[in-house]
């Protein structure tokens, strides 16, 4: 159960580079009263496309995992590298829990702790559903 739940985070991943990627690329709809959706307006004949940062992270993510597919990298190494893993996902986790400011989320207003507390009760009953379903 745990090898397809990480089979399927690692799916949704890989995915996101790609999705970010193409996303950038397409050009902008017009709106239904065939403006763009920006106040700027687009150069006749020309297409506007849509300012998505894609981040640094998400093309060297690609390349490993091309790497990976192409190198066959030893075990021993392998091994280390999990050990860095897990340190930078602490290092990342722990600079995300130091840049949430408690006062603003409460002063925001009772909908985003809502929704968050819902999400919450989503993500856990719905797991365990899954796992009951699947398992």
């Amino acid at each position: 159960m745990a090898k397809s739940a990480i089979l399927v985070k690692m799916l949704r991943v890989i995915l996101l580079s790609p999705t970010l990627i193409i996303l950038s690329i397409l050009p902008i709809e017009p709106d239904s009263d065939g403006r763009p959706e920006s106040d700027t307006k687009p150069e006749p004949d020309k297409k506007r496309r849509r300012k998505i940062a894609v981040p640094w992270f998400a093309f060297i993510f690609l390349l490993v995992i091309v790497l990976n597919s192409i190198v066959d990298v030893p075990a021993a190494i392998l091994s280390g590298l999990r050990g860095w893993t897990t340190f930078f996902l602490t290092v990342a986790m722990t600079s995300l829990g130091l840049q949430t400011d408690f006062h603003r989320f409460v002063q925001s207003s009772g909908a985003a702790f809502s929704l968050g507390l819902f999400l919450f009760f989503v993500l856990v009953f719905g797991g365990y559903g899954l796992t009951l379903v699947l398992g």
